[in-house]
């Protein structure tokens, strides 16, 4: 049983529900609402990666914005931003997200699944290849 600040135990706290697991307990309620807004976006705009582990703690970028809500909700707005409008053809967007992460090794692209990848039409050797910072053979401008 976790104790608040003010001493008492999340139980004796009335109305206060125990936070969502993978919730970081820290949060103010303003810091929880974002974070709740930050799960649904990731779910509707973040597809093709693990964003979270199983217990739902969120992993890769996101565990800074739902602890820093001040700094976090303007990261989100320009991740959205650059989302919604995107230059990039959504598989070139990959190739380019599959290259950059085999370069410079961050922990999203390692546990990145093969989903988005694949459903837009790069093959599986393709993918293989990037990945392992080779260019594929097969890899065409078009």
């Amino acid at each position: 049983m976790q104790t608040s600040r003010t001493g008492s135990s999340d139980a004796d706290a009335e109305g206060d529900a125990p936070p969502e697991r993978g919730t970081p307990e820290c949060l103010d309620a303003g810091g929880a609402l974002f974070d709740a807004v930050l799960r649904q976006g990731i779910e509707r705009s973040v597809q093709g990666f693990v964003t979270a582990l199983s217990d739902g703690t969120l992993i890769g970028p996101f565990p800074a914005m739902q602890r820093f809500p001040d700094l976090g909700r303007p990261l989100w707005d320009v991740f959205l931003a650059l989302t919604e409008h995107a230059q990039l053809l959504p598989v070139v967007r990959e190739v380019v997200i599959l290259t950059v992460g085999a370069h410079t090794g961050p922990a999203t692209s390692a546990t990145r699944t093969r989903s988005a990848p694949l459903g837009l039409g790069l093959t599986e050797s393709k993918v293989r290849a990037l990945v392992a910072r080779q260019r594929p053979a097969d890899l065409t401008d078009a």
